[in-house]
């Protein structure tokens, strides 16, 4: 079982799982192979390095700003109003390890 807004771990191998919910739930699946090299991570942004990571969130600011772009797109009818990417920091971002 996992608390509201808790994050959930499944070990690799699993051929299948089985997920219930007893109320209205929003759920995020992540899963695949490991990417297989090293990789930059900075808020919900993944890259290969920095400069990804900047592009990215350019992107992204674009898209909110002025509907501009086609790397991300926003979903249809959500209620909630999009989050703007937090000021990147004032160093480097370096790879993950």
């Amino acid at each position: 079982p996992l608390a509201l807004h808790a994050l959930g771990y499944l070990e690799p191998g699993l051929e299948e799982t089985v997920l219930e919910a007893d109320a209205d739930t929003r759920l995020l699946l992540l899963g695949g192979r490991p990417l297989g090299e090293a990789i930059v991570m900075w808020w919900n942004f993944i890259g290969r390095d920095h400069d990804d990571i900047v592009a990215h969130r350019g992107a992204w600011e674009a898209l909110l700003s002025r509907g501009e772009g086609d790397r991300f797109a926003l979903p249809e009818d959500d209620p909630q109003e999009p989050l703007h990417a937090p000021a990147l920091p004032t160093v480097r971002l370096v790879h993950r390890r």
